[in-house]
C-alpha cells in the first residue's frame, strides 16, 4: 500500500470516528472511546481535522497578467495570500524563464 492510499484510509477511519457521537446514537463512553481515538490519530499521523475533512476538490485556475508596476507587488502579496487562504498557486514570469515556480501553502504542508 503507498502512502496517499495509507493516508486516505487514515483520513476516512478519523472521519468515521468524530462522526460516532451520542446525537447519533453512541453511548457517552462510546463517544469518549472515538474522540481519544482520533486524537491518537491526528498525532501519530501529523494531521489536523480540517486536512482531514478537507476532500478532494477540482482545482480552480485563474490566470492575471500584469506588466506594470503592480507585478513586482504581487511578488510579495502573492504567496502571503496563499498562506492565509491555505492555497497553493504558480507564478509564471518571463524574466524567470522558468515554466512554473510553485509557492507553497504554507510551512510544513503536505502536497
Amino acid at each position: 500500500m503507498d502512502q496517499q492510499t495509507e493516508l486516505a484510509k487514515v483520513k476516512a477511519r478519523i472521519r468515521a470516528l468524530a462522526a460516532r457521537t451520542v446525537e447519533r446514537g453512541c453511548s457517552e463512553a462510546e463517544a469518549m472511546a472515538a474522540a481519544e481515538k482520533v486524537g491518537e490519530l491526528l498525532d501519530v499521523y501529523g494531521l489536523s481535522m480540517s486536512e482531514v475533512e478537507l476532500r478532494e476538490e477540482p482545482c480552480t485556475q485563474r490566470s492575471l497578467v500584469f506588466a506594470d508596476p503592480r507585478r513586482a507587488a504581487l511578488k510579495w502579496l502573492f504567496p502571503a495570500v496563499l498562506r492565509f487562504t491555505e492555497c497553493r498557486g504558480w507564478t509564471v514570469g518571463e524574466s524567470l524563464r522558468r515554466a512554473r515556480r510553485p509557492h507553497a501553502a504554507a510551512p510544513g504542508a503536505r502536497s
